[in-house]
């Protein structure tokens, strides 16, 4: 049988009867067969559909094959029954296979269809797999660097005299002048962000714009700068009086040659010359105190002593804000206003019109800017005021269970014969009265005190070299070691280092706690350190710390002691600083206390070390009378905390009452 022979009535094709048609599954039969197959029914009674006589396919569809139609005009060479064979075998499994493959080609794009959605997904999910996977590896390298720092922190720490030499070949003249360009460096970093934060070389923070700068002024002289399709943003900073801008670019390379071409030139249109340096990390988020401002709120000082609510919402606030609300405190000497508004812009405007300006009327220049709250996501506390606090003598006595006092930690003095009385500048020195000494004795008498006085000069010398630059720290556990200050401060600020050692001195404390004394490079870097950890809790421990700048103690003399008596004389105190606190539980202690106020506003300590703080019983709840560092800081808390539920009240029925004492 050749392929121009039907396989089911063994005819041979032709273009009438017999013409060759192909079905959907690939088969051809001769038109006769196909219809017979196709319609059984005219022929046995019966509804079914007929199905291929090779594969049992159902017959949906027909069509002529003109293939085979085009070579029934050929003549068949028939050169032997075996080649002829041969191919006609070859032939149809050529079919079979083109048929089959055809068949498989429809089904793949139909399912190419149906998957090309799913496919566009998963691409885009592959994309999105690989930007989280890079940035898991970017905080995993983060904190590998972290984890090195403080292994080569600990590892120079445990080198001990061995970095007396290393120390010494650093102090050449190329290191020197590199300290110096650092140093400097820092200095024109922005306020707020010095030596605590890591420069931002993307940024570019300016200084010295006009207050009239806005936003598409800054932009217009960053243009020319930016890269082809890069995006600039521009952040400025309030009041416009600060005149602060932070420029973030795209590229390093972009932000290093704005500042480069525009560092020192004047702003255009005005004469003020601009100072452009890097901006740096976290510098955006709190405030060089570690508050945060309230944008809805401003805080005016140096009001004149006779303004009410009436004159100041006459003169500065105008008809503009009926609604807002305000509340002044008049002082003897000055007079300061809270003012809320509904929302920033009312805010910002009063800020920017106000600050320096003079009070109509009066010789006042008010200091108006945006109320600070404490910042909760920097989990830190205010910074104290620029000036140093007052220094307590050493020696103060602190109890377990109590929030330490500021003690003042003096250079120890080498101890003096007992058989010899001190001597003065006036006189030589005078020998007990235990019989005639001989002139030996007196000569090593005057010997030993010229080495003491010579070795107190050396300590007060060194003392002098180092105020300002010390921090002493108060409330520490006895277990905490110089390596556990030195992870805490590791990349906040550099720890001084003398004779190979890190400048950390530790002294017991009166209870379960110690002290230290830590002295860095600068007095910039210490001031940094006690503005981020003071009042803030160890970490993984439930101890607060409490932190000053130390400063060597002062000789007493007649004046001291008259103005220390009429410290100690309650008369003399500034009852702006005392707040009255009232509603509290009735197992309140002072330590409840401490903890709900401190990080808000520093209490004042006595010269023993404790808070100032009073708690009297009155019927079911207590009473607390509390003495603050700073009339500010009272009036900060009687503002924050007047009228809020009273603490561990589960239903909020009581409410705390804070006043300035009467």
């Amino acid at each position: 049988m050749s392929d121009l022979d039907c396989s089911v009535c063994l005819e041979r094709y032709d273009t009438t009867k017999h013409r060759p048609i192909t079905i959907n599954c690939g088969h051809t039969f001769c038109g006769e067969c196909v219809m017979k197959i196709m319609y059984p029914g005219r022929q046995q009674g019966s509804n079914h559909q007929g199905h291929c006589p090779n594969c049992r396919v159902v017959i949906m569809n027909t069509a002529p094959n003109y293939t085979l139609i085009g070579m029934l005009d050929k003549p068949i060479d028939i050169k032997g029954s075996g080649n002829s064979q041969h191919s006609s075998k070859n032939t149809a499994d050529s079919e079979d296979t083109l048929d089959l493959l055809r068949l498989q080609l429809g089904k793949l794009l139909s399912q190419n269809e149906q998957t090309k959605p799913v496919v566009d997904e998963a691409a885009e999910m592959r994309a999105q797999i690989e930007q989280l996977r890079k940035k898991l590896e970017e905080q995993e390298h983060r904190q590998q660097l972290t984890e090195l720092r403080a292994r080569v922190a600990e590892l120079e720490y445990k080198k001990g005299p061995e970095r007396q030499s290393s120390s010494t070949e650093k102090t050449t003249p190329k290191s020197k002048a590199k300290r110096q360009n650092v140093a400097s460096d820092s200095d024109d970093e922005p306020e707020g962000d010095r030596s605590v934060a890591t420069v931002n070389k993307k940024t570019a923070f300016i200084r010295g714009l006009p207050a009239s700068a806005t936003e598409k002024q800054i932009k217009a002289l960053t243009n020319p700068y930016n890269t082809p399709g890069g995006q600039i943003r521009i952040k400025m900073y309030s009041p416009s009086s600060l005149g602060q801008c932070l420029v973030t670019f795209d590229a390093i390379q972009t932000a290093q040659q704005f500042i480069a071409a525009q560092n020192g030139k004047n702003f255009p249109g005005s004469a003020s010359p601009m100072n452009i340096c890097h901006g740096t990390f976290g510098g955006e988020r709190a405030l060089p105190d570690g508050l945060v401002a309230d944008r809805k709120k401003v805080f005016i000082r140096n009001l004149p002593p006779f303004v009410d609510e009436k004159l100041v919402r006459n003169k500065i606030l105008g008809a503009t804000n009926p609604k807002a609300k305000l509340s002044v405190r008049r002082n003897k000497d000055a007079a300061t206003c809270i003012i809320e508004f509904g929302n920033f812009e009312a805010a910002k405007k009063i800020v920017d019109s106000w600050n320096g300006k003079q009070f109509p009327g009066s010789h006042f220049h008010l200091n108006v800017d945006f109320w600070r709250i404490l910042g909760e996501e920097q989990g830190s506390a205010p910074a104290p005021k620029t000036q140093n606090p007052k220094p307590v003598p050493q020696g103060s006595g602190i109890t377990a269970g109590k929030f330490p006092g500021k003690v003042q930690q003096v250079a120890a003095r080498p101890a003096i014969a007992t058989n010899a009385v001190p001597q003065n500048r006036h006189n030589a020195p005078v020998m007990p009265q235990k019989g005639q000494p001989n002139a030996k004795q007196s000569q090593e008498n005057i010997t030993t005190n010229n080495k003491n006085k010579e070795k107190d000069n050396a300590g007060n010398s060194q003392n002098q070299n180092i105020v300002g630059k010390a921090v002493f720290i108060r409330n520490l556990p006895q277990e905490a070691t110089p390596m556990d200050l030195i992870a805490l401060f590791h990349g906040k600020a550099r720890i001084a280092i003398r004779n190979g050692r890190d400048q950390i001195q530790f002294f017991p404390g009166k209870g379960p706690f110690q002290l230290a004394k830590v002295e860095f490079e600068s007095k910039k870097e210490a001031d940094a350190i006690v503005r981020l950890f003071d009042g803030t809790k160890l970490p993984s421990s439930s101890r607060v710390l409490s932190m000053c700048i130390w400063e060597p103690q002062k000789p007493k003399s007649s004046t001291s002691t008259s103005a220390s008596t009429s410290t100690a004389n309650p008369a003399s105190i500034d009852m702006r600083r005392i707040v009255e606190v009232s509603n509290l539980p009735p197992k309140t202690v002072v330590n409840d206390v401490v903890a709900l106020f401190h990080v808000h506003a520093k209490i004042e300590m006595d010269p023993r070390g404790f808070p100032k703080v009073v708690l009297k019983k009155t019927g079911k709840t207590q009473q607390a009378t509390i003495t603050f560092k700073e009339a500010d800081g009272a009036l900060k808390v009687c503002y924050l905390f007047n009228g809020i539920p009273t603490p561990d009240d589960a239903g909020g029925c009581n409410q705390l009452k804070v006043a300035l004492q009467n």
